[in-house]
């Protein structure tokens, strides 16, 4: 029963949440950027 994200169990490495929540936002300014990119061209 792994319903629950990795980092999201209470007072269990909320490091790794930190991580993956920057990971996802860099992710997301990376395609906004790549979107916007590709509408220029």
């Amino acid at each position: 029963q792994r319903l629950v994200k990795l980092g999201t169990v209470p007072g269990r490495r909320p490091r790794h949440r930190a991580r993956a929540e920057a990971f996802a936002a860099a992710i997301e300014a990376d395609r906004a950027r790549f979107a916007h990119e590709q509408g220029v061209a």
